[in-house]
C-alpha cells in the first residue's frame, strides 16, 4: 500500500445537491459534484493471531451511518495470497451516499477487469464512448493488476 495516499482502506462518500451532475448520469458535460468523504474511526487496537498457515488481522471501526465495520485480512504464508473480509453494518438513511473499501495499492499503469455475464471487461478499452463509468456490475469477480501485482475477489 502506498503510505502517502490520501484515500484509506474503507471510505463513506455523501453528496449533497441536485441530482443533474456526472455521478448520477452517464453525460461528460453535467459537472463532477462535490463530495464530502467520511473516513473510519478505529474502535480499540487491532487483534493479530498466528496460525500454523499464516497470519489473521482483524480491524473494527465506524464511520459515519456505519456503526460496526469488521475488516478480516488473511496473510497466507504457503502462498503469495493476502485476502479481506468485509463486514458493515449501515444504518438506514435518505441521504446520497455510497460505502467504498478502497485498495490505495502503489501500481504503476493498473489494468481493471470485470466480469461479466459471457466475458471479462476491460472498462478503459470495452466500453462504448458515453457509456457509465461510474457502476459496474459483475457477474463473479473483478480484479486489478499491474507488472509485479495482481488483485481479483
Amino acid at each position: 500500500m502506498s503510505g502517502g495516499d490520501p484515500k484509506s482502506y474503507f471510505q463513506g462518500l455523501e453528496h449533497e445537491g441536485n441530482n443533474d451532475n456526472r455521478l448520477l448520469s452517464s453525460d461528460v458535460t453535467l459537472p463532477v459534484p462535490e463530495l464530502t468523504v467520511n473516513r473510519p474511526t478505529m474502535v480499540g487496537a487491532p487483534t493479530v493471531r498466528r496460525f500454523p498457515w499464516g497470519t489473521v488481522v482483524t480491524v473494527h471501526a465506524r464511520a459515519l451511518n456505519t456503526p460496526q465495520i469488521v475488516s478480516t485480512i488473511t496473510l497466507n504464508d504457503a502462498r503469495k495470497l493476502v485476502s479481506f473480509d468485509n463486514q458493515v453494518e449501515k444504518t438506514a438513511t435518505l441521504h446520497k451516499e455510497g460505502v467504498y473499501f478502497a485498495f490505495p495499492f502503489a501500481m504503476e499503469s493498473p489494468q481493471v477487469e470485470y466480469q461479466g455475464a459471457m466475458a471479462w471487461v476491460n472498462p478503459a478499452k470495452d466500453m462504448l464512448p458515453g457509456a457509465n463509468r461510474q457502476w459496474f456490475t459483475t457477474q463473479g469477480e473483478c480484479g486489478f493488476g499491474a507488472r509485479d501485482c495482481a488483485w481479483a475477489g
